[in-house]
């Protein structure tokens, strides 16, 4: 977590992150589909939302990585320890995540 803020949330940007921790860009995706009029949502322009939203989409981003932790035989005996590292990773950044939000609350 390298970009931290006072609140311990990526600061508000709408420029893309190519080291955006996986979990931050699942809750990010659950925001948008939230907010954004190309999905659920009425925004036109849901980025701004999406800055300031996509923390308390974190619960739910950790509940669907959690699922992708038990895909790992989908990536091929040779991959599934790759896979289940990288998986296991973005749980731990994401149950951080929420730890460092629910402290700074």
């Amino acid at each position: 977590m390298d970009r931290p803020t006072q609140n311990g949330f990526a600061p508000e940007t709408h420029e893309r992150h190519p080291a955006m921790p996986l979990v931050e860009r699942v809750a990010r995706i659950l925001s948008g589909e939230q907010w954004s009029a190309n999905a659920e949502g009425t925004e036109h322009s849901a980025a701004r939302h999406v800055d300031e939203d996509w923390p308390h989409h974190l619960d739910k981003a950790l509940a669907v990585l959690r699922a992708f932790r038990d895909l790992d035989h989908v990536a091929g005996a040779a991959d599934a320890a790759t896979w289940g590292r990288m998986i296991e990773k973005a749980i731990a950044q994401g149950e951080q995540l929420a730890r460092d939000g629910r402290s700074n609350a």
